[in-house]
């Protein structure tokens, strides 16, 4: 899944590729874990980090974690990397249904990179996963 560093109306070329994705279990009081794994693209960035919300059914944030543990500015083409967020849940969470979103972004100014689609078009700012 490509993920585009560019502005609104830039031609929109891939930038970083999510490769994998593995979601822990949502469990009150303990922590959920999203294991995510990714590949660079020609690019270099100084200012860029990745979000993870657990969203409840209302769409409310619940628990997050922002931040990147492989620091961008040393990254080279091609390169892979793991990243591993943590989310503290709280302990009365109640049952339901739950969606964790995520996606990267800008720290200097917000802006969320837009994820393409198979045409290589921006499709969103995030990507969704349902929890059980």
């Amino acid at each position: 899944m490509p993920f585009c560093a560019c502005e609104p109306g830039a031609a929109a070329e891939p930038a970083l590729w999510l490769t994998g994705v593995e979601p822990g279990a949502a469990r009150p009081g303990e922590e959920l874990t999203l294991l995510t794994s990714w590949q660079t693209g020609p690019a270099r960035f100084l200012s860029l980090a990745m979000f993870v919300h657990l969203l409840d059914a209302a769409g409310n944030i619940v628990a997050q974690d922002d931040g990147l543990g492989y620091p961008p500015h040393t990254w080279q083409p091609g390169d892979r990397f793991i990243q591993l967020a943590r989310l503290p849940l709280p302990p009365d969470l109640p049952p339901g249904d739950y969606t964790l979103q995520f996606g990267l972004y800008d720290r200097a100014t917000g802006a969320r990179w837009p994820v393409l689609n198979a045409e290589g078009q921006p499709a969103g700012d995030r990507l969704l996963l349902y929890l059980p």
